[in-house]
């Protein structure tokens, strides 16, 4: 079976960075067919590669590349070269690469909504072995949520004039339906859904803590 390259981003609680990791772990022919074989008999090593890149395309459709290598500038593309192309692949699937909200063009806070995220591995000899992602960031209009459950009334005798309840519930379930949607292919979808649930808390002036 070939090599299956594996990755996950992931936002920090604060929503302030990212954190990237190689999932593609080190080749076992029960529960791992499609890692890195380490021998190079069934599937390429992770030493077969020169390098690594990171492709992030931003909700603002900005292109922001992370890679060790010297790259040529082109217009509209954003290059950070602290990527430390030289430590991927790697087997370590906890090995982590952070990335600021900076890096990506935002600050403080990491903007919600549907990035396309391409990870690439480098050989000179056989081209380039990538796979492509497209992740759906909700860490603050999630807390924006987390606040307006925090502001529900306990003693209400009836939950559903508790208007604090009711935007989080109603928020809650655009979120969820924008996940089921990404989940389906349905970026377009995704997109409309987290901006209903943006939407819910701008009206209420509800902003990330």
């Amino acid at each position: 079976m070939a090599l299956e390259i594996k990755f996950n981003l992931c936002e920090t609680p604060t929503c302030t960075r990212l954190t990237f990791t190689d999932q593609t772990g080190e080749y076992d022919a029960l529960t791992n067919p499609t890692g890195y074989d380490q021998t190079s008999t069934v599937n390429p090593a992770t030493t077969d590669f020169e390098n690594a890149v990171l492709e992030i395309i931003t909700p603002d459709n900005l292109v922001y590349v992370f890679s060790d290598s010297v790259i040529s500038s082109i217009s509209g593309i954003f290059y950070d070269p602290t990527f430390p192309g030289d430590s991927y692949p790697n087997t370590d699937t906890e090995v982590e690469y952070q990335i600021a909200a900076q890096d990506i063009g935002y600050n403080p806070k990491v903007k919600d909504g549907v990035y396309k995220v391409s990870y690439k591995l480098i050989d000179s000899v056989d081209g380039e072995l990538s796979t492509t992602k497209y992740f759906l960031l909700t860490c603050q209009v999630e807390c924006c949520i987390d606040k307006l459950y925090g502001k529900v009334n306990p003693v209400s005798c009836d939950c559903g004039t508790d208007s604090s309840l009711k935007a989080a519930m109603e928020a809650e379930g655009y979120v969820c339906a924008a996940k089921a949607a990404l989940a389906c292919g349905k970026i377009s979808k995704a997109k409309q859904l987290l901006q209903k649930a943006e939407s819910v808390c701008a009206s209420l002036n509800c902003k990330c803590c």
